[in-house]
């Protein structure tokens, strides 16, 4: 691990002022939830009063300067901010139904997402006791103005929504889709009805996999397995999940997203409800574990909305070690 590197990290956001960083955070009895307008409107702090942040962030680079950060016209390179973004779903219609970048379009490109969405301004536009909402700037790559919302619930519960507006004057078609980052060694437990409920993305492709396991009812990466990697390791699954959620134990803290009402049959045929991705890295800095759901590939007309929404939840839990164990306790959660 890169040691210096985090050391430094620390030291800058520890230099850092509370009015040069401009993250809006709400906050009840039990839960903390901070958002990060000015770069791609994500949220970057999730956790119990106790346990801390229970997302991947980096918070030296929430004061990135203008300079520093990427612009909404970077369309090759791609900096990594963390925390929980939304990308429109599917992948592969990001760059292949817009004229602003037309090189994009030829190449037949896939990476990076659109940078006005990832990278823009977003406005903090109604601010409640215990609820936000924010909206990003029309995207012309997109088509679509974004905007999300939370409201914290009593106890550990907060409820996410988002809406994507058809800002063209054409019909254009989307999902949304939900990406929320951890560190790469979290562990985190999909249910599933069988071996067949999962696959492997691009297997082929690949010359390491991440081990995995089905047991007890549950999917999960087993990166304990990988130690001290040489190079990249990465895998990504798709899967057809026997229940809307997704668990993850990070340090002392149980994640848990749920995603309900999506009609699956009607998922860009691209995704799969759930989607997780691991990425074990040289650098255990460069970790990653992604908690991806995508809802319902629509129509949307000029003017039109569509939405979806998760319930996250947070638990203290002491860091509770082993599989089984964490499955045990998780089933007393999720029965």
């Amino acid at each position: 691990m890169n040691i210096f590197a985090v050391f430094l990290c620390i030291l800058l956001f520890n230099q850092i002022s509370a009015q040069d960083i401009d993250i809006s955070y709400l906050e009840n009895d039990n839960i903390v939830v901070g958002v990060l307008p000015d770069i791609g409107g994500r949220i970057v702090y999730f956790g119990t009063k106790n346990g801390g942040n229970v997302l991947k962030a980096v918070p030296c680079l929430w004061n990135d300067s203008t300079n520093e950060k990427p612009g909404i016209s970077e369309v090759i390179n791609y900096k990594a901010y963390h925390g929980n973004i939304i990308w429109p779903s599917p992948m592969n219609e990001w760059w292949s139904k817009q004229n602003v970048f037309p090189q994009k379009r030829i190449n037949g490109n896939r990476w990076p997402p659109d940078p006005s969405l990832i990278y823009g301004e977003y406005s903090v536009i109604e601010r409640g006791k215990e609820s936000l909402k924010w909206e990003s700037l029309p995207s012309l790559v997109s088509g679509i103005q974004v905007t999300q919302q939370i409201e914290l619930s009593e106890g550990n519960e907060m409820v996410f929504k988002v809406q994507f507006k058809n800002i063209t004057d054409s019909t254009i078609h989307w999902g949304i889709w939900f990406n929320t980052r951890l560190e790469g060694r979290a562990n985190c437990y999909v249910r599933a009805s069988d071996k067949r409920s999962f696959y492997i993305h691009e297997k082929e492709k690949l010359k390491r996999l991440i081990p995995s396991e089905f047991d007890m009812g549950y999917f999960s990466f087993l990166s304990e397995k990988i130690q001290d990697p040489y190079e990249k390791v990465y895998t990504k699954v798709g899967i057809d999940a026997a229940d809307n959620f997704i668990a993850a134990f990070s340090g002392k803290q149980l994640l848990l997203i749920e995603t309900p009402g999506i009609d699956r049959k009607r998922i860009h045929p691209d995704h799969t409800f759930v989607e997780i991705y691991n990425q074990l890295m040289p650098d255990s800095k460069d970790d990653l574990l992604e908690l991806e759901f995508h809802s319902e590939y629509e129509e949307i007309k000029p003017g039109e909305i569509i939405e979806a929404y998760q319930i996250w939840k947070v638990y203290d839990t002491n860091e509770i070690q082993g599989r089984k164990n964490q499955i045990t306790y998780l089933n007393t959660i999720k029965p």
